[in-house]
C-alpha cells in the first residue's frame, strides 16, 4: 500500500548533529592532552578520535578529525545509545554520505550532504526496509524529479520540483501500472487540467484549477461508455452552478467536500490506493 512520508524531523535531527560537528571543527573546546581520544595538538587542531557526550554523559556521536576536519567514520547515537546515522565523510570534509536508522537497526535512509545541505539522490525506507521514495536535492532543496513507490517496487506517484516547489508534470498510478490521475503544477499550485482515470483508462473526472483553487467546470464521465455525466461549475474554489444535476445547498455541500478532498489529494499527495499490491 502506497503511504506518503514525511522526512522533515529526519533531517532535522541530523542536520543539528552534523552542525555540530562542524561547530567543533571551528573552535578548541577540549583542552591539550595526549590520551587516546578528543585529543587537542598544539597548534590548537583537533586530530584522532572524539566522542561528544551530552550532561547525562550519553554518547551524541563519535568520529574521527584531522588538523580539525572530519574524516572518515561518523556515527551518530539516540538517547538510548542506539546508532542513529552512520556519515562517511570526503577528504576535504564538504561533503559525506549518510545512511540513517530506525531504533530497530532498520535503514531508513539514504543520501547525500554537500556543506550540510542535502544534495543528489536520496532514497527513503518504511520499517521492513522497503523502498517507498526516491528524491532528488540540489543545495538542500527538491530539485528535479521525484519518486513515491508501492511496497511491491512500482511507482505511485511521479513529480517535478524546483528549487523546494512542485513545478510541472505530475502523475499517480494505481498498483497495476496504470495512470490514476495526472496533471500540471505551478508554483507548488495544481494548475489548469488535473484528469482522474477509472482503472479501465477512462476517464473519470476532468477537473481545472485556477491559482490552486477549484475553478472552471468539472466534468464527470461515466464508467463503460465515456459519456459525461454531469458537469459542475467552480468559481474560485466555489460552487456557482452545473448541468445534469441539482445544484441545492446540500448537493453543493456534497460536491464541495468532493473538491476539499481532491485539492489534499495534490497538495498532501495522491490518494491511497485500494491495498492491492498489483502483483
Amino acid at each position: 500500500m502506497y503511504r506518503k512520508i514525511s522526512h522533515s524531523l529526519l533531517f532535522f535531527t541530523l542536520g543539528l548533529l552534523l552542525c555540530l560537528v562542524s561547530e567543533l571543527s571551528a573552535q578548541s573546546e577540549f583542552t591539550i592532552k595526549h590520551d587516546s581520544i578528543n585529543w587537542v595538538d598544539s597548534k590548537g587542531l583537533k586530530q584522532g578520535k572524539f566522542r561528544k557526550n551530552d550532561r547525562n554523559g550519553k554518547p551524541v556521536y563519535e568520529g574521527y578529525f584531522r588538523n580539525d576536519k572530519p574524516y572518515g567514520i561518523f556515527r551518530y547515537f539516540d538517547e538510548d545509545g542506539k546508532t542513529m546515522a552512520i556519515t562517511v565523510f570526503s577528504k576535504d570534509a564538504k561533503s559525506c554520505h549518510t545512511t540513517m536508522f530506525d531504533r530497530n537497526g532498520s535503514v531508513m535512509a539514504k543520501g547525500k550532504y554537500i556543506n550540510q545541505l542535502r544534495d543528489s539522490i536520496w532514497v527513503f525506507y518504511n520499517s521492513d526496509t522497503v523502498l517507498v521514495a526516491r528524491e532528488t536535492y540540489l543545495v538542500g532543496k527538491k530539485n528535479g524529479v521525484c519518486y513515491n513507490y508501492f511496497a511491491g517496487g512500482k511507482i505511485a506517484e511521479e513529480s517535478h520540483w524546483k528549487n523546494g516547489v512542485q513545478e510541472g508534470h505530475w502523475k499517480e498510478y494505481t498498483a497495476s501500472g496504470t495512470v490514476k490521475g495526472e496533471g500540471d503544477y505551478i508554483n507548488g499550485c495544481p494548475e489548469g487540467k488535473v484528469t482522474y482515470y477509472f482503472d479501465t483508462g477512462e476517464k473519470r473526472v476532468d477537473c481545472y484549477y485556477k491559482g490552486c483553487l477549484a475553478h472552471g467546470q468539472w466534468m464527470f464521465y461515466k464508467a463503460g461508455s465515456g459519456e459525461v455525466d454531469h458537469i459542475v461549475i467552480y468559481k474560485e474554489g466555489r460552487v456557482i452552478g452545473g448541468t445534469g444535476i441539482d445544484v441545492n445547498e446540500e448537493m453543493k455541500k456534497g460536491l464541495e467536500e468532493f473538491k476539499e478532498k481532491n485539492e489534499q489529494e495534490h497538495l498532501g499527495g495522491p490518494p491511497k490506493d485500494d491495498g492491492n499490491d498489483g502483483n
